[in-house]
């Protein structure tokens, strides 16, 4: 008979009237056979895991991304601007600059968010003011649009999100503004007492 005593031991398990300790990896080599999986009507191992962070075991013994999981949030890209921006364009194709964000790769399949922020929009001249998406030369997207409000009398904050799903490509995005007539101020700073918030754009996936 072999002696057990010569095995590396974790649980008691009495042989033939002798007491030995022996760990389970001394005895059995795992494989990808499932009989002994652990399940809803008795005890067993656990299921092989799925090389994935985002999934944990649940009580039907599958794995699984928990509601609302799937990683959490990942910004992409981030920009903030802390001035006052003048929006003296009046063509819609060529905007002003508000802000430009980094470059930032997509895989094509993935939906992003786009977020843009501005503590208030002034229409110290304008009759009607727009607030765009653009990469390069190709509109994404008006995000924000005021009119009817007074000329040199509307100060409206704009907080704004666009999904989408961008091409397998690195993509460049910028705010941009233009008014119907007259000027327009995308207000910023650098917050501090009385100071005002700064404005950014923001690229996120997941969450």
């Amino acid at each position: 008979m072999t002696n057990l005593n010569a095995l590396t031991l974790a649980a008691t398990i009495p042989v033939a009237g002798l007491n030995a300790d022996v760990t389970l990896d001394s005895i059995v080599q795992g494989s990808d056979i499932t009989t002994n999986n652990v399940s809803s009507s008795k005890h067993g191992l656990c299921p092989k895991l799925p090389a994935d962070a985002t999934k944990y075991l649940d009580g039907t013994g599958a794995y699984s991304v928990p509601a609302g999981g799937g990683g959490g949030v990942t910004v992409l890209a981030y920009q903030a601007f802390t001035s006052i921006v003048t929006l003296t364009s009046t063509t819609e194709a060529t905007g002003t600059t508000v802000v430009t964000a980094p470059s930032f790769s997509a895989n094509g399949s993935t939906l992003v968010c786009v977020e843009f922020f501005c503590c208030s929009v002034d229409q110290v001249s304008a009759n009607s003011t727009v607030v765009s998406l653009f990469e390069g030369s190709t509109q994404l997207t008006r995000l924000a649009y005021l009119a009817g409000i007074g000329v040199g009398t509307g100060e409206v904050p704009v907080f704004a999100r666009y999904f989408y799903t961008p091409t397998n490509a690195s993509h460049t995005l910028v705010i941009t503004g233009f008014c119907g007539s007259g000027t327009a101020r995308c207000i910023a700073g650098s917050g501090g007492t009385a100071g005002f918030a700064p404005g950014y754009i923001r690229v996120t996936s997941g969450g």
